[in-house]
């Protein structure tokens, strides 16, 4: 995923959806200290970051039971939050 998808998604978020931004946020959160504790990703967390990848990034498929899948999603949003906070 190329650095202008990700500011894209980041300003159309940030604009205009609030909710979504916090949502993702929070799930970044929670998924950073989970990986860090126990090495092991919080499901609900990361049902809501897929949840929001196949919502914005539709032509783009991942499978979470695809540990190469969730690693680039968490990644991928986890890159955007970054970018929200350098605003």
């Amino acid at each position: 995923m190329g650095v202008t998808l990700i500011k894209q998604i980041a300003d159309k978020i940030s604009m205009s959806e609030t909710d979504t931004k916090e949502s993702i946020k929070g799930a970044i959160e929670v998924l950073d200290e989970s990986t860090l504790t126990s090495k092991k990703y919080d499901g609900k967390a990361l049902q809501s970051l897929f949840y929001y990848w196949h919502r914005y990034i539709p032509n783009a498929k991942q499978n979470i039971g695809c540990v190469g899948c969730r690693k680039t999603v968490f990644q991928f949003w986890k890159r955007v939050v970054n970018d929200w906070e350098q605003e």
